[in-house]
């Protein structure tokens, strides 16, 4: 029976203090928005606004991939002690507002630093870069060796573009009509952008396998890849289909 009472006033106070605490919070007033806040044409002004400043921000969307976090971390260092700009990453979600202060802030940077601010930044980064001891000692070795690289600042392209890449592909196989599935395979682009080492991932039968690799093999030199200036060697998978 004590038990039963002292649990009921256990009860009794917690749902006081969440009652008091609720009305307590609804007298909190509410900030008040500026005029147009989250359209694009606030996001616009806001842009506006922010270079009037001296203020320059270059923010990107959605899912970022980089290639080297510490070297972008030096890169965006570097461009904003030398040009004041800040790069970084907006987030997920892009909102009108958001799309509008990106689109109109790349435009007043390249208004005051040339439309190719970015790539003579990242290239200054580059070669400054080049003395630190990470450099010296993890990188540089790699590119100086037989090293296969699997993500690289310019990736390695197909001499006729990408788009004909799966052209190529299509073409080689259209009339192959004897089987049906899915074989998988790697291969190496050397720094010269010829095409080596040639390896069956996943198998469909002797003969589907075989055709993957003399197509991979007729391939025509790719543009290599390039690591800080550097051609490297890279290994690449493609999926061919028969149907």
């Amino acid at each position: 029976m004590k038990k039963n009472i002292a649990y009921i006033i256990i009860l009794l106070f917690l749902t006081i203090g969440s009652s008091y605490s609720q009305s307590k919070n609804k007298n909190i007033p509410k900030p008040k928005m500026p005029d147009g806040y989250g359209t694009c044409e606030y996001g616009t002004e806001r842009a506006k606004k922010d270079a009037n400043k001296g203020i320059y921000k270059s923010l990107s969307y959605g899912l970022i991939v980089r290639f080297d976090w510490e070297f972008h971390k030096f890169y965006a260092e570097h461009i904003k002690s030398k040009y004041g700009i800040t790069v970084g990453d907006g987030g997920c979600l892009v909102s009108s507002e958001s799309e509008c202060y990106s689109t109109t802030m790349k435009e007043l940077i390249y208004k005051k630093f040339g439309n190719n601010i970015f790539d003579k930044a990242k290239q200054e980064s580059i070669e400054l870069y080049k003395s630190t001891e990470k450099y010296k000692n993890e990188i540089k070795p790699k590119i100086d060796s037989d090293f296969v690289f699997t993500s690289t600042q310019e990736n390695a392209q197909f001499s006729r573009g990408r788009d004909s890449l799966n052209t190529y592909f299509k073409d080689k196989i259209k009339n192959m009509k004897d089987f049906k599935g899915t074989v998988r395979a790697s291969f190496i682009i050397e720094k010269n952008g010829e095409i080596t080492n040639v390896e069956i991932l996943q198998s469909l039968n002797e003969k589907a396998n075989n055709e993957v690799i003399r197509i991979i093999k007729e391939m025509p030199n790719w543009k290599p890849a390039i690591h800080f200036g550097e051609a490297v060697r890279v290994k690449r998978t493609r999926i061919v289909r028969f149907k």
